[in-house]
C-alpha cells in the first residue's frame, strides 16, 4: 500500500514508472542542473505526475515533494527553471492538486485535508510563492502569479478555506510585489480577486455562509481590505489609478457594498452593522474621501465624487435610513448623521468648496440639500442637540436650494411635523430658520 519514490538527475533524463496497490507515479526529470523529486502515497488509486525540467545551474535545484494519504487523489506538478521548490500534502479522498513554476525561486505549499478538494497553482517569473490550505470538503481554489513576457516576481498569496463548498474562483496578480491573504470560514464562501501592477495588496476574510467578494485593481500601490462575519454579505470593488484605499467591514447578514475608483489617493471606508444595509461610492479623480457607517437593518448609503479632495461621510444609526451625497468639482464636503428610522438625507454639490451638514434624530425626517456654485454653506438640525440636550424630531421636512457663491443657510427643527424650504439665488445670501 505504501510505496516512496525518490528520483533525481544532473544533465540526463529520469523517467520512472511506479504501481504498488493501484498506485501511480510518474516522474520525468531533465535539463543542465539537478532535481528532487520525493512521492509517498498511501491507499488506492493515487497518481502522481511530476515533471521538472533545470534549465539553470546544477547549484539551483528544482524540488518536489507529493504526500497522498487517502483514495482517488491526484497531484500533478510541472517546473522549469532552477530552484523552484513544490509542496503537495493530500489527506483524503478525492482531492485534487496541480502547480505549475516557471522561473527561478518559485516557491509553493499546498495541504488539503478532507474530500474532493481541488487546488491549481501557476507561477511564471521569479520568487513567487504561493501557500494553499484547505480543510472540508469541496473546496477550490485557483491562484495565478504571472504577466508580461518576463513573467511576475516577487508576489505573495495565502488561500486558506476551513468549511466545505467554499471556492476561490481565481487569485491573480500581474505585475511585481504584489500580495494577496485570503480566508474563508464557513460553507459556500465565494472569492475572486485580481491585480495588476505593483505593490497592490489585497485582504479579503469571510467568516459565515455566502459569502462572497469580487476585487480587481490596476495600477500601483493599492490597497483592498474586506472583513464579512456572516451570511450572504457581498462586496464589489474597482480600483483603477495608484494609491486608492478600500476597506469594507461587514458584521451581519444580507449586507452589500459596491465601490469604484478611479484615480490617485481615493479612500474608501464602509462599515455596515446589522441585515440588509448597503452602500455604494463611485470615487474619480484625486484625494477623495467617503466614509459610510451603518448599525442596524436595511439602510442605504450611497457616495458619488467626481473631482479633487471631497469628502463625503454618511452614519446611520437604525432602520430603512437613507444617505446620498453627490459631489462634483473640488474641496466639498457633506455629512449626514441619521438617528432613528426611515429618515432620508440627500447633498448634491456642483462646484467647490461648498459645505454641508445633515443632523436628523428621530424618525421619518428628510433633509435635502441642493449647491450650485462656490463656498456655500448649509446646516440642518432636525431633533439632535439643541445646545443644551439631545432631542428626537419626528416626520419634519428642510429642503435648502443655493444657487451662486458665499450663500449660508440655517435651519433647526426641534418638535415633530414642521416643514422648511429654503431658496438662494445669487452671492453672499443668509437665512436662519429655527422652529420648536
Amino acid at each position: 500500500m505504501n510505496k516512496k519514490l525518490i528520483l533525481s538527475a544532473t544533465a540526463i533524463i529520469a523517467t520512472g514508472m511506479v504501481m504498488a496497490q493501484s498506485n501511480y507515479a510518474d516522474v520525468d526529470q531533465w535539463g543542465a542542473g539537478t532535481n528532487s523529486s520525493t512521492v509517498d502515497q498511501v491507499g488506492y488509486s493515487n497518481y502522481a505526475n511530476v515533471d521538472q525540467n533545470n534549465t539553470s545551474s546544477a547549484t539551483l535545484a528544482n524540488v518536489s515533494d507529493v504526500d497522498q494519504d487517502g483514495d482517488d487523489n491526484n497531484a500533478y506538478v510541472s517546473q522549469v527553471g532552477g530552484n523552484n521548490d513544490s509542496w503537495i500534502d493530500q489527506d483524503g479522498d478525492y482531492n485534487t492538486s496541480g502547480v505549475w513554476s516557471h522561473g527561478q525561486d518559485n516557491d509553493v505549499i499546498v495541504k488539503q485535508v478532507g474530500a474532493s478538494n481541488t487546488a491549481y497553482d501557476h507561477q511564471t517569473g521569479d520568487r513567487n510563492l504561493s501557500t494553499t490550505s484547505q480543510t472540508g470538503n469541496s473546496n477550490r481554489s485557483h491562484v495565478d502569479q504571472y504577466g508580461g513576457a518576463g513573467g511576475s516576481d516577487d508576489n505573495v498569496s495565502d488561500v486558506d478555506q476551513v468549511g466545505n463548498s467554499n471556492w476561490n474562483y481565481r487569485v491573480y496578480q500581474a505585475g511585481n510585489w504584489n500580495e494577496s491573504d485570503l480566508d474563508q470560514i464557513g460553507d459556500g464562501n465565494t472569492n475572486r480577486s485580481s491585480s495588476v501592477g505593483d505593490y497592490n495588496d489585497q485582504d479579503i476574510y469571510q467568516n459565515g455562509d455566502g459569502n462572497s467578494n469580487e476585487s480587481d485593481q490596476t495600477g500601483d500601490v493599492n490597497d483592498h481590505d474586506v472583513y464579512q462575519y456572516g451570511n450572504g454579505n457581498s462586496n464589489e470593488s474597482d480600483q483603477t489609478g495608484d494609491y486608492n484605499d478600500v476597506y469594507t467591514w461587514q458584521y451581519g447578514d444580507g449586507n452589500g457594498a459596491v465601490i469604484n475608483q478611479n484615480g490617485t489617493y481615493n479612500y474608501s471606508y464602509t462599515h455596515s452593522h446589522g441585515d440588509d444595509n448597503n452602500v455604494s461610492a463611485d470615487q474619480d479623480g484625486y484625494s477623495n474621501y467617503a466614509n459610510a457607517n451603518q448599525h442596524g437593518n436595511m439602510n442605504t448609503s450611497d457616495v458619488s465624487q467626481l473631482g479633487d479632495d471631497n469628502n463625503a461621510y454618511g452614519n446611520q444609526s437604525g432602520n430603512e435610513n437613507t444617505a446620498s451625497s453627490a459631489q462634483v468639482g473640488n474641496y466639498n464636503y457633506s455629512n449626514i448623521y441619521q438617528r432613528g428610522d426611515e429618515n432620508a438625507g440627500t447633498v448634491t454639490q456642483d462646484g467647490n468648496s461648498n459645505w454641508s451638514r445633515v443632523d436628523q434624530w428621530g424618525d421619518g425626517n428628510t433633509g435635502t440639500v441642493d449647491q450650485d456654485g462656490n463656498n456655500n454653506n448649509s446646516d440642518i438640525d432636525q431633533g439632535g442637540w439643541n445646545g443644551s440636550t439631545y432631542i428626537y424630531a419626528d416626520d419634519n421636512t428642510a429642503t435648502t436650494t443655493q444657487d451662486g457663491n458665499n450663500n449660508v443657510s440655517d435651519v433647526n427643527q426641534w418638535s415633530d411635523s414642521n416643514g422648511a424650504y429654503t431658496t438662494q439665488t445669487g452671492d453672499g445670501n443668509y437665512s436662519w430658520i429655527e422652529q420648536n
